[in-house]
């Protein structure tokens, strides 16, 4: 049995919501909406710029102070869809204790962390199916 992927529709909302979430009022760098214009064109998960792993699929766009959070979708527990995730990608790695970059660093994992819940949150609201909302609603698990 094959999971039925988000439809395009969904993944552009979304995105929409990240975006304004993301950028707020500086607006969206040019390289980003080049990605988002990029998606726009054909298959969304054939697409160069959505990257993939096993049950898994993410698209990096970034925020305004950290070019590596992303947008994924992610297999459900269950294996009947896929749950939206704004990933930080800020804990794979982190400066020494002490150094002079630790305190930045952990000011930045701090606001990407808050961004990231309040993404989820809008997402949430949209209707956009998140970890938190499958964990805490049941109509999501019922398929």
């Amino acid at each position: 049995m094959s999971v039925e992927l988000p439809s395009d529709e969904i993944i552009f909302r979304a995105i929409r919501i990240y975006l304004g979430r993301a950028y707020g009022e500086g607006g969206v760098p040019k390289g980003v909406e080049g990605k988002v214009e990029e998606l726009g064109r054909g298959d969304v998960f054939t697409n160069k710029v959505v990257e993939q792993g096993k049950g898994r699929y993410w698209i990096r766009l970034g925020n305004r102070w950290y070019p590596h959070m992303k947008v994924c979708m992610e297999e459900r527990p269950d294996g009947r869809g896929y749950l939206f995730r704004a990933d930080t990608h800020d804990r794979h790695v982190r400066p020494a204790e002490g150094s002079k970059e630790a305190g930045m660093f952990r000011e930045l994992v701090e606001k990407n962390a808050a961004l990231s819940k309040e993404i989820e949150g809008a997402w949430a609201e949209e209707g956009i199916p998140t970890f938190r909302t499958y964990w805490v609603c049941p109509i999501f698990r019922e398929g």
